[in-house]
């Protein structure tokens, strides 16, 4: 008779034991996980094992356990940590305060000898959460998975099936303790806010409660094994592009470290390493961006959401373009970059519909800027009196830009009935182009053109317009207000009219637009009226 962890083993018992239960049984006498976990994991397995069984199920359940129990724990030192400094400004450019988030839950777990608190990153796709774990996870020396969410409904591929299920099998959870072949790997859940919400099969988020309580991940069941293990030695580092949806419990047990947008700064620096990474795999042949180019190449596909995947399908492209000339020409060896070459390579069709034909000189029209997939532009809107007693709204846009056309029509009647004291009629509002829009960006362009129409004096085509608007008439901050102003004065708008609560975004790129546009910034429908419409005049009510 033998006592290990407070569990009698006797010996009828191991007469039946085979070469996997004895390793097992022995590597459970000085276990590396939680040793009442080890006590509960050890009883478990002489219940259901050393029973003499040999289907498939157990076999196979046998062998994941054969290989759990050897797991080593993998500390954290100093060394670790310094490695995963340098690893981590190698591999990304910026991003400082992420960085020294994710080092400062390392430092804390050196000092404390416990694992890091799990954290979850918040940004835009492309702005670098996942790849930046990666060269964490590279760093510290330790083994990692990604486990992408998208569309993960059910517990079991996290948690595994029960053995009622055909070809059933651990979840993805334990696998990676098995993969990675220790007990504290990285573990990187990508996309939270993407996973699946049919709980047909069990909610798959639920697992993730077991994981973040302290108490539990001690003793984590996956439903395939059924026998606890300690899963308290890794660090969960959860990604997602938006809070939006994620269940509030979840959010309660983690660090949320919102990712802040790179700096135009940043994005050209990230540019030059991903031009010279290219230019070492067409060695002994190069590519000489100028800094004008890369400053082009930056505003013209890195201001949309500075995401880096834009910015590397253009510098791609640009490759691209001039590969042709080293192979017409084999003893070129080096090819210049300018600002015109980004302009020619880059360049997106005009999608102004009106132009110098003098369409936009007629009251009721401006030029609102929209934003396609890469870049901003200018989209004309038409108001006209309605013949109906209704306000319609034409173009293709959704249900949020069309209640923003009502809000502005009912601006610019609140505004007209303080002026002059009279009612205005119905509008039909036609957002021109035929490319999809949404949101609310075009408020303030609405209301201005209603005004126009409503007074008859038509708005200088020159100017571009952006912004939301409230009922009382604030003018609220819009996004991707970079690749706006840019794109709309690509188009040669020569005025474009933003909120202020924009100033502090574009000031970024002020030095590379300085003296091409005049910038007007406004935080009420007024002030953009008196730019709109200067000496503007109103009828006075007839004193009777």
């Amino acid at each position: 008779m033998e006592v290990i962890n407070g569990i009698y083993i006797s010996d009828g018992m191991m007469e039946n034991a085979d070469d996997i239960d004895r390793h097992i049984i022995e590597a459970l006498r000085n276990p590396e996980i939680n040793k009442q976990t080890a006590a509960k994991l050890l009883k478990g397995y002489i219940d259901m094992f050393l029973r003499n069984e040999s289907d498939d199920y157990t076999v196979k359940r046998k062998t994941a356990l054969y290989k759990l129990v050897d797991l080593k724990k993998n500390p954290y030192t100093r060394t670790n940590y310094l490695n995963a400094r340098k690893a981590l400004d190698e591999s990304h450019e910026g991003l400082e305060y992420l960085k020294d988030a994710l080092l400062e839950e390392v430092a804390k777990a050196i000092i404390s000898k416990k694992t890091p608190r799990p954290l979850l990153l918040v940004g835009s796709p492309g702005s670098g959460k996942t790849s930046l774990s990666i060269s964490l996870a590279k760093g510290l020396g330790k083994g990692y998975a990604v486990i992408s969410l998208s569309g993960v409904s059910g517990t079991f591929e996290l948690k595994g099936n029960d053995q009622g299920w055909k070809g059933a099998s651990h979840g993805r959870i334990i696998e990676t303790f098995i993969r990675t072949e220790s007990l504290s790997p990285i573990i990187i859940f990508d996309e939270l806010d993407k996973i699946g919400k049919d709980d047909k099969y069990g909610k798959a988020i639920d697992a993730f409660l077991d994981l973040l309580e302290d108490d539990r991940r001690v003793e984590f069941v996956d439903d395939f094994l059924t026998l606890p293990f300690d899963c308290s030695n890794a660090w969960l580092i959860y990604t997602a592009n938006t809070l939006e949806g994620i269940p509030e419990p979840i959010l309660d047990r983690l660090r949320i470290v919102e990712m802040k947008r790179y700096t135009l700064k940043e994005m050209e620096r990230i540019s030059e390493r991903i031009i010279d990474k290219m230019n070492r795999e067409i060695s002994p042949r190069k590519l000489e961006f100028d800094e004008d180019a890369i400053k082009t190449m930056v505003l013209k596909r890195g201001v949309m959401n500075y995401s880096v995947r834009p910015l590397r399908d253009a510098i791609e492209k640009i490759f691209s373009s001039k590969a042709s000339t080293f192979i017409t020409n084999a003893r070129l060896r080096t090819q210049k970059v300018t600002s015109s070459d980004i302009e020619g390579c880059l360049s997106l069709p005009n999608l102004q519909i009106p132009g110098s034909d003098g369409a936009l000189t007629k009251p009721g029209m401006v030029n609102a800027i929209a934003v396609n997939l890469l870049s901003g532009y200018l989209a004309p809107l038409e108001v006209t009196q309605s013949e109906s007693e209704y306000l319609s709204v034409y173009g293709s846009c959704d249900d949020v830009m069309k209640e923003n056309a009502y809000m502005a029509f009912d601006l610019v009647s609140s505004f007209i009935k303080e002026k002059e004291e009279r009612k205005i009629p119905p509008v039909n509002i036609n957002y021109i182009t035929s490319i999809p829009k949404s949101g609310d960006s075009a408020g303030l362009a609405t209301a201005l053109a209603i005004l126009s129409e409503c007074k008859k004096i038509p708005i200088d085509p020159k100017i571009a317009v952006t912004g939301a608007i409230t009922l009382k008439g604030a003018v609220l901050p819009v996004g991707l207000i970079i690749a706006k102003v840019y794109g709309a004065m690509m188009q040669k708008a020569e005025c474009i009219i933003i909120p202020e609560g924009n100033r502090k975004e574009l000031e970024a790129v002020l030095p590379q637009i300085e003296g091409k546009v005049e910038i007007r910034y406004v935080s009420s429908f007024e002030e953009a009226v008196k730019i709109v419409f200067p000496g503007i005049k109103y009828k006075k009510p007839v004193q009777r």
